[in-house]
């Protein structure tokens, strides 16, 4: 089976987002497909707009923090990060898979890169096998700075036949200095024919 790409995707989810407006898991992957891209500004818009209106929205808080780290913006990081943290521990109708990677995104904006690795590493140990879990533990591997196992598990998701296009953020560069991953794109601008959503999301 072949993964598609995050152009498909997100292709799909605006479509569907027309049909629903008010579908919040929509709008959350719509975010997440412009994070995978390193379209961290329009990530970030989609991001706020949920947490507008749903401020304990975990997903999108931890997603925003380390959306804002990616994108230098360090007490903005902090502040989404110390939030989701705290909204992580009283966290209800969630598995524990989910939290441990949603903890992990909000610990790496707060330079605890180390806890981040060790709660992927615990969740590694625990979850299905899955090309989407192995780019998962990528990011935040790369993120808290273990090259060697972010490597290791984005090979293990390109071996399941995940797109490379989850793996043209800049968090990835390291990635393309390696031969066995050289052809590997980088991320580009969207086109100003493409998604309607990069000025302002609508409301949801």
């Amino acid at each position: 089976m072949t993964y598609g790409t995050l152009d498909q995707a997100l292709e799909l989810f605006e479509k569907l987002r027309s049909q629903s407006p008010t579908d919040l898991g929509l709008s959350l992957n719509i975010a997440l497909c412009h994070f995978g891209m390193a379209r961290y500004a329009d990530a970030s818009r989609w991001l706020t707009r949920i947490l507008e209106q749903h401020p304990a929205h975990l997903r999108a808080l931890s997603a925003l923090a380390l959306t804002r780290f990616l994108q230098g913006q360090a007490s903005a990081a902090q502040e989404a990060a110390e939030r989701a943290l705290e909204l992580s521990a009283e966290a209800e109708g969630m598995n524990d898979d989910e939290l441990e990677f949603l903890r992990a995104m909000a610990l790496i904006p707060l330079g605890l890169g180390e806890q981040a690795v060790a709660a992927i590493q615990r969740l590694a140990a625990t979850t299905h096998r899955s090309p989407f879990a192995a780019w998962q533990a990528a990011l935040i591997y790369a993120a808290g700075g273990e090259n060697l196992a972010a490597k290791a598990k984005a090979r293990e998701a390109l071996q399941q036949n995940l797109s490379p296009q989850w793996f043209c953020a800049p968090v990835f560069d390291f990635l393309r200095q390696d031969p066995d991953f050289r052809n590997l794109p980088q991320a580009t601008a969207p086109s100003s024919a493409g998604s309607g959503a990069q000025d302002q999301p609508p409301p949801v």
